[in-house]
């Protein structure tokens, strides 16, 4: 029963794989590990344009200079200067730049994106909002690492116990997520989640 119980445990586990020679017996097992990381700045893409009459919502007509003013000065409150808002060198150009002009705003306070998206300001429409990670640790990578590694062991562990078998040294390593964590992508969110892979090779040993 217990041979069986094994057999249909590696079949539904194909990233185990339990081999022996004349000699030498061994398992290769993948081990892995979840870093999350938080971004450390922001870019906000928005837009200001001429905002026109509209009846409807009982507005009246706002020219560009006015709604630009309006919004520094709504960013002054939150302690953002002008020089901090600059134009967007990889928007479309517009076809009358003194109607409607795109910008970026950057800042490493991610308390304070929600306060910008929240400024109510004619004639200004956020576009994007894309969050920065910066890894600035060299060790997490191998602290990552060593954590995956002994995910592997225990799960070598588990499966040998129930082969009546014990994990002995390490044969080999293969470290499939190597220089994960010193690039990462900018997203959309400020969380992301980063997974540390290995397979480990360990040697069997009678009990």
């Amino acid at each position: 029963m217990k041979t069986r119980s094994l057999l249909f445990f590696y079949l539904l586990t194909p990233c185990i794989l339990l081999h022996g020679q004349e000699n030498e017996r061994q398992i290769s097992v993948r081990g892995q590990v979840t870093k999350e990381f938080t971004a450390t700045g922001a870019t906000l893409s928005l837009t200001i344009s001429e905002q026109q009459p509209n009846e409807y919502t009982r507005t009246s007509y706002i020219p560009f200079e006015a709604a630009y003013t309006n919004f520094i000065e709504e960013l002054f409150t939150l302690g953002i200067n002008e020089n901090q808002l600059e134009k967007n060198p990889r928007a479309s150009p517009h076809f009358d730049p003194m109607i409607s002009r795109d910008y970026i705003l950057q800042t490493g306070n991610l308390d304070l994106v929600e306060k910008i998206l929240s400024v109510k300001a004619n004639g200004v429409r956020f576009n994007n909002v894309n969050f920065t990670f910066t890894s600035n640790d060299p060790s997490i990578e191998a602290i990552l690492a060593k954590a995956a590694l002994e995910d592997a062991r225990t799960k070598a562990k588990h499966i040998n116990d129930m082969a009546n078998l014990k994990v002995g040294k390490v044969k080999s390593i293969s470290d499939y997520s190597n220089g994960c964590c010193q690039n990462l992508q900018s997203s959309g969110s400020s969380k992301k989640e980063v997974v540390y892979q290995v397979t480990a090779t360990f040697e069997l040993l009678d009990k």
